[in-house]
């Protein structure tokens, strides 16, 4: 999901961001998650099973500007 700009309201009232869902295609790896040494910052409650991915993107090509480097993605 990548923000737009926008501001909406969810359920509770609460302003959050608009996003839209983009599909890329990328070849990725795993790298050590060291969050100590890391310019990465963890948030307060994130899965500490969580994985860092770097790679390549290959679909859309170039890849959409609108994706900023250290973004949170959800991944299948």
């Amino acid at each position: 999901m990548v923000p737009t700009g926008a501001l909406i309201q969810d359920a509770l009232g609460q302003a959050i961001p608009k996003s839209n869902r983009i599909k890329v295609m990328a070849t990725l790896k795993v790298k050590p998650l060291r969050f100590a040494h890391s310019k990465i910052q963890r948030p307060s409650g994130i899965d500490e099973s969580a994985l860092l991915l770097e790679g390549y993107c290959w679909e859309p090509v170039p890849m959409p500007q609108s994706i900023l480097p250290q973004t949170w993605a959800a991944a299948t």
